[in-house]
């Protein structure tokens, strides 16, 4: 059976699946592109309340324009906010705080998007994306602050949904109704959200997952034995990435951990690819790109010495760090922030501030929020329809979305600098090859093994201006790592694959 480890956004159209977006924890939409330029950052609009911490972009009814739904710590409601306005489109309530990632996907397959948060009061609940009304809740033992992860465990065409909680437990339910599928003891309480990837090339995946105990889990998917496991010299809260930093074929688990150190693991074996000490705990989870397009993925983290810190993918060797005036425990996120063609970092520390980085790490902007952005997990998307970048922001205090609205000179030299974007997904066994161009041009799409030899050609024509979608089926090529390569408008993006049989 031929199976896809797909190297880039794992997510449909639509779905929020897990913490920070995808599985490099990126927590942005790769195919657009944002004015948020140093003169031009602005709040668009901001919540009358504080305590919201953690969010998911999703246009959730359909209408073409995304919401924002966020958990608020204080008064322990769930909101679902219009993204272009920010009035509320409904709220519910829990029993306790919630500061939990919403996981979004259509777990009842009605076709309506679903909201999936924990809370404080101990439960797992389950609501209609469309009007917030309960599907379901679970009960679990203690506080619940790991954020949910959805995905299909056992290969049943069905959705699950895996989830942690401070009674030292990890949890499968389903999605539709709620019930247990399995729960495993840890042997210490859950902060860290989980990440799913089939690591061993068994056609099932695995559920990777830090424990308050000093441990890194991998846990069977399928019945929650535990797999592995992996100690370091305190807690991991911190979120894992996975991805493929060097290159053989294999997927790589990317993790911090309180004893000031972040670690890379080979995914198939546990053995130990490198690490990296900092000057203080690593409780901020990585997000994973490649900045400055060079097929090498870096890793950008925060610590609690003040640093933000980026180290190249393959050696762990530092490449830059930016210090902020306090801790570092937010999550990256990552985009094209100011439509100059190059990848930017947005994040927040515990001064209140918000940072905007270039992908060498010098400031592109800063933003005095006011009030303290601690558990704060930037994200990026589209909140407004207008096809560019906006950025959520969030903390103890009022989630805030940034907009741009880049003067003409600006947009004159985004337009100048603009690159194709390419967006690779799986379909039933096929790869969906969107790009899209902004000018009249010859359009190549070719798959370059790691060699650099070209082995298969796509697409090779003139087009207008648009969005498109080529659609690919891999058979007859050897297992290994792949290179899909668009170049249009004089300029190149790549995306890398992973065929597996």
């Amino acid at each position: 059976m031929l199976g896809i480890f797909l190297i880039c956004i794992l997510n449909l159209p639509g779905e929020w699946l897990k913490f920070h977006h995808d599985l490099r924890n990126t927590g942005f939409q790769p195919e657009l592109k944002g004015c948020l330029t140093s003169d031009s950052v602005r709040i668009k609009w901001q919540t009358p309340d504080s305590g919201f911490a953690k969010f998911a972009i999703v246009d959730i009814n359909n209408d073409s324009i995304p919401e924002i739904i966020a958990g608020n710590y204080w008064d322990c409601k769930i909101y679902n906010f219009k993204g272009k306005s920010g009035s509320i489109l409904w709220s519910y309530t829990t029993g306790g705080s919630v500061v939990t990632s919403p996981a979004i996907a259509d777990l009842n397959n009605d076709t309506v998007l679903d909201v999936v948060v924990g809370s404080y009061d101990h439960k797992i609940y389950a609501l209609n994306g469309n009007t917030g009304t309960l599907l379901w809740s679970y009960i679990t033992g203690a506080a619940v602050r790991s954020s949910p992860v959805i995905a299909d465990l056992d290969n049943d065409t069905k959705l699950e949904i895996v989830v942690g909680s401070y009674d030292s437990k990890l949890y499968a339910l389903n999605g539709e109704d709620g019930s247990l599928l399995w729960s495993r003891t840890t042997g210490g309480p859950v902060h860290s959200s989980p990440a799913l990837a089939d690591l061993n090339n068994d056609t099932t995946l695995e559920i990777i997952v830090g424990i308050c105990n000093s441990y890194l889990c991998v846990i069977n998917g399928i019945d929650g034995d535990i797999l592995w496991s992996y100690a370091t010299g305190n807690i991991v809260s911190s979120s894992p990435a996975v991805e493929d930093l060097d290159g053989d074929g294999k997927p790589e688990i990317i993790f911090g951990s309180g004893d000031s150190k972040l670690y890379v693991l080979n995914g198939d074996d546990r053995s130990l690819l490198w690490s990296y000490t900092t000057g203080g705990s690593i409780y901020s989870s990585p997000a994973i790109a490649d900045l400055n397009n060079d097929t090498i993925f870096e890793v950008v983290f925060g610590s609690s010495d003040y640093n933000l810190y980026t180290l190249n993918g393959e050696t762990g060797a530092l490449l830059w760090s930016h210090t902020a005036g306090e801790f570092v425990h937010s999550s990256p996120a990552i985009g094209d922030l100011d439509g100059d063609g190059n990848l930017e970092i947005v994040f927040t520390a515990n001064d209140g501030m918000s940072y905007g980085l270039n992908d060498d790490g010098t400031l592109l902007w800063k933003f005095d929020n006011l009030y303290s952005t601690e558990d704060s997990d930037p994200s990026i998307g589209d909140i407004d329809g207008d096809n560019e970048l906006e950025a959520v922001i969030g903390g103890t205090g009022y989630l805030k979305v940034l907009d741009g609205g880049c003067p003409a000179a600006v947009q004159e030299k985004a337009r100048s600098q603009e690159t194709p974007s390419l967006y690779v997904q799986i379909s039933n066994r096929k790869l969906l090859l969107r790009y899209s161009i902004t000018k009249k041009s010859d359009v190549c799409l070719k798959i370059y093994n790691t060699s650099g030899e070209l082995v298969k050609t796509l697409l090779n024509t003139n087009k207008v201006p648009g969005e498109y979608m080529v659609k690919w089926v891999p058979t007859g090529f050897s297992s290994g790592v792949y290179l899909v390569r668009l170049t249009a408008c004089g300029k190149n993006c790549t995306s890398k694959i992973l065929i597996v049989k």
